[in-house]
This record gives C-alpha cells, structure tokens and sequence, in this order.
C-alpha cells in the first residue's frame, strides 16, 4: 500500500464529507496531527483504527486499504491482498514501536552511566577516599553497568519456543550465562524478569555512589567491602526469582 496514494484518499473521503481534519480526529480519539501525518503519507493509522475510520468515510476496509474504491467482483478478489497489506502494515508499525523503544532505552541507560560519572566528580570533590572507594565501588558500577547495557539494549525481548514448551532453568545469549535453579524461563515471566532487572541495574548503578560515600564516614576494614560486594551482587537474584515464579 503505497502512503501517499492512502493519505490522498484519506483526504479526499473526509472533504467529501465536509469534515475538518480536527473533526475526523475527534471522531476516532487521535490528534489532528495524526490525521494531517496519514493525509500526507508520512505514516499509517493505527491497524485498529482502519475499521472505524471506514465506517465513518463510508467505505471498506479493502478500498481504504487500496486508497481506492472497488466494484463488487474485485473486492470479493483483493481480500487475500489486502489481509496481506494489512499484516504488512501491522508489521511496519511494531518495527517502528521497537525501533523507538530500543533509542528510548538506550538513551535511558546512556543517562545512568553519565549519571553515575557526575556521582563519582561529586565524591571527589566531598573528600572521599577515591583510592579506598575503588576497592568496592569499580567493582558493583561495573557489574551493575554490564547487566544494564545488557538487559537495557542487547537482551532479546522473546526467547526461543522451546523454553515454553520445556522447563528449563539456563538462559545463555554470548557472554551471558544465567543458572537459576527453581526457576523456568519461558515466554511469560521472560518480559518480566528484563524489566526487573533493568531496574535492578538502573538503581545499583545511580544509588551505589551513595552507599560509597556512606562507607567512607565509616571506621570499617577494608576486609568489610568484600561482603558488602556479594550482598549487591546476590542482590540480583531477588527480582529474578521474585517476577520469575510469580509469571512462571
């Protein structure tokens, strides 16, 4: 379907009605800028909104999709075609909304590392021990900046058929390799389990610097950090075992 000739036939049906582009936007719970994007061919309706807008420009989904209008015979033959330029159009916009979201966390975590680069000016500059920190602190930012670059931009959204259809308790994708006994990933809780520990890394990542500055004041040993690593590093389990059984 090709979207200027789409967005013409748009425009044409709707003066023919005598309506405004505000008022064929509000008869379909969009902006108006959405309607003047389709009438110029930049984008696509919604899939979900190409039913209702045929019924109020009065024609078919077919002829709506064709960006023309059909006699009988030929519509009865395009349905095939247009159940296949509707797939498509489906299609273009998840590649779209992926696209988006993918610049949308990638953006995200990009804030979290220059985030985490103006904490580390800013316990300098408060006194901290930086040499005394570097013990623990390099240690967990890197962890926690590892598994956000990962879960944030590189991990896959769906994982293969197979983990549905047997309980398996491993995930491997190149250097990442997770075990987690007890757990079956699949499908269900796999979202889940990524959205978790995108925020498991987004917060270690901004609020360690803090716990940093908290055990510089301390009179602890530096034998104290190595405990202190595990307990945040173990940390990552939790909302892994938490969102993994209650979606399983």
């Amino acid at each position: 379907m090709d979207k200027v000739e789409f967005g013409l036939f748009i425009c044409k049906l709707r003066k023919e009605k005598n309506m405004t582009q505000k008022e064929l936007a509000d008869k379909l719970l969009v902006s108006d800028k959405a309607v003047s994007k389709w009438e110029r061919g930049i984008s696509y309706p919604d899939i979900t909104l190409l039913e209702p807008l045929s019924l109020i420009l009065d024609v078919s989904v077919t002829e709506l999709v064709q960006g023309r209008k059909t006699d009988m015979d030929e519509k009865e033959d395009n349905v095939e075609k247009m159940m296949q330029e509707t797939l498509t159009i489906g299609n273009e916009q998840r590649s779209a909304m992926k696209r988006t979201m993918l610049k949308l966390r990638i953006v995200t975590v990009s804030a979290f590392v220059l985030l985490v680069a103006l904490e580390c000016i800013l316990l300098f500059l408060l006194g901290v021990d930086m040499e005394r920190a570097s013990v623990h602190m390099w240690t967990v930012e890197g962890i926690a900046v590892f598994f956000g670059i990962y879960f944030w931009i590189f991990a896959k959204e769906k994982i293969p058929v197979y983990y549905d259809e047997n309980k398996i308790s491993f995930y491997t994708d190149g250097i990442v390799k997770m075990n987690i006994p007890g757990i079956h990933f699949n499908n269900s809780n796999w979202p889940h389990i990524i959205n978790a520990l995108r925020i498991w890394s987004g917060t270690v990542m901004i609020g360690y610097p803090a716990v940093t500055f908290i055990l510089d004041k301390l009179p602890i040993s530096e034998l104290m950090f190595l405990p202190i690593i595990l307990v945040v590093v173990f940390s990552l389990f939790i909302p892994i075992y938490y969102t993994g059984k209650k979606y399983e």
